[in-house]
């Protein structure tokens, strides 16, 4: 699973996760119940960095 997020001005966060997921059963006396568990571990995360402009103007309000 990857993932982009804003890190800045012309910045951008690059993100990769591996998801493991795991099925099991819980077998008890009376019944049984199945179980998935999920998660997501970080594998890598960089910035890439653009060009920065010579300025910069920001939301105005109108």
């Amino acid at each position: 699973k990857s993932d982009l997020t804003e890190a800045g001005i012309n910045q951008t966060k690059y993100s990769l996760y591996l998801t493991v997921t795991i099925e099991m059963t819980a077998i008890l006396p009376a019944h049984s119940t199945d179980i998935v568990v999920s998660y997501d571990y970080p594998v890598s995360e960089t910035v890439i960095v653009g060009e920065i402009p010579d300025m910069y103007l920001g939301k105005g309000k109108g």
